[in-house]
Order: C-alpha cells, then structure tokens, then sequence
C-alpha cells in the first residue's frame, strides 16, 4: 500500500469483516432522545440520529438488519423502564454466534451526590433524583456481560455531559 492508497486496505478488511456476518442474525437496541420531560435538556438532533441509523442499519450496506430485531426508543419510548427491560429481555434473545449494536443518542450525567455514578439520562429522568430515576451506566455493562450471550457487540454513545 502506497501513502496515495491510504483506504484500499481498510475498505479490503472491512469488506472482509461484514461478509464473516452475513449468516448470523443481527439485533440492535437503538435509543434517540430529544424531548425530555424535563425541557430544559431537549437536544436537537439525538431522535433524528437514532431513526436515521436505525434505516442505515436496514439496507444491505448498512447491514441488512431485520426491522423484528431491532428494538427502537425514540423520544416519550426511551424511558427508563422501557430501557431496562430491552437490556434485560430483549438482549436475552441473540444467540451466542449473533451480532448486536447498541447506539446511545441522548443526555448522560453524573450523579451530583455521587459523581462516580454516572446515568443515562432517560425520557422520564427526574433532575432531582437522577440516582432514582436515570438509567445507571452500570445496568448497561450488566446486561452485555451477564444477559447477553452474544460474542459480538458494538456499542455507539453519544452521550452529551457524561
């Protein structure tokens, strides 16, 4: 590979990498969030994001994706108890050959009290008690390590102030 070919390579790997997935089933739980209760938080663009991959993810470039294996949270969907049950049952159902995604578009934050604790910031997360009310980061690794068989998971987070 010449410095005037700098992309022929990585365009070879990652040709070879997609075909290894044709023949597993691909799961994916996307979260978009620009309305909060809350609405001092709204984002502009995080729903928009959210729904524009979840079409990627749907075509043949993007993945081929079955509309039935992908679990959508956009908006007054994506709160917490809806979030945690996709991550408790939802990701119970690939199998250990399978392929998952997880894309985050939404707020994050500490907990003021413990800053070590850090959330997602749900639809529905009270400000004045985001320990009580956020989703805790921590379920997340939870669900991918200890609910989730699958071997192959990629995970996109844009999580605004975490």
């Amino acid at each position: 590979m010449t410095p005037s070919q700098p992309n022929i390579r990585r365009a070879e790997v990652v040709a070879t990498a997609f075909s290894q997935y044709r023949s597993c089933n691909r799961w994916a739980i996307i979260v978009g969030i620009s309305e909060y209760k809350l609405t001092q938080w709204n984002l502009r663009f995080a729903d928009r994001d959210a729904e524009a991959f979840a079409e990627l993810l749907q075509t043949d470039s993007g993945g081929g994706f079955k509309s039935e294996y992908i679990c959508q949270l956009i908006n007054q969907k994506a709160t917490t108890q809806n979030l945690t049950k996709a991550l408790r049952s939802f990701l119970q159902t690939p199998a250990r050959e399978d392929l998952v995604g997880v894309y985050l578009a939404c707020h994050g934050s500490p907990d003021i009290n413990r800053p070590d604790n850090v959330y997602l910031l749900t639809h529905d997360t009270d400000p004045k008690d985001i320990a009580g009310t956020a989703l805790p980061m921590r379920e997340i690794n939870l669900a991918l390590t200890e609910n989730l068989l699958a071997e192959k998971v990629i995970i996109l987070a844009d999580t605004c102030h975490s």
